[in-house]
């Protein structure tokens, strides 16, 4: 029981940490981008042992077995922090800080692992995947 309960708080710690980052690259603009793109990282880092630059260069199973231990939840939220990040890269850079093709492609991944994982629909993940999958997301990808 006790080893449960460290799981349930080691995961609803990741659920705040990447709920924040959500608010962090919320507020990305021109003149901070760098500055908290490497906060982000940084965070990433320190909470799962999982930089940007990992996310874009590790397999598609690699990135999904690194994850499957944190909860649905937790990684439908990486995957909408993705999209932001990527979104966000797009409005306020005029050349690609990240390979956001491969960004794209990851979230796509974490998003159809939830789809055949919980065999129910959701609203949210559909509108998440259509995001990702407009051209003017994907554009000089």
């Amino acid at each position: 029981m006790e080893q449960r309960d460290y799981f349930m708080r080691q995961i609803e710690g990741i659920l705040q940490l990447l709920m924040g980052l959500t608010q962090k690259a919320l507020g990305l603009n021109t003149s901070n981008f760098e500055d908290v793109m490497k906060e982000i990282d940084h965070d990433l880092i320190s909470q799962l042992d999982l930089s940007i630059n990992d996310i874009i260069t590790i397999s598609e199973s690699d990135l999904l077995d690194r994850l499957k231990g944190v909860g649905l939840e937790n990684i439908y939220l990486m995957a909408e922090l993705i999209t932001l990040l990527v979104k966000k890269n797009k409005e306020v850079k005029k050349e690609e800080v990240f390979n956001l093709k491969e960004l794209i492609n990851k979230a796509l991944v974490l998003i159809d692992f939830l789809d055949n994982e919980t065999k129910t629909y959701s609203v949210k993940r559909a509108a998440l995947k259509a995001e990702l999958l407009q051209p003017e997301i994907r554009i000089n990808n």
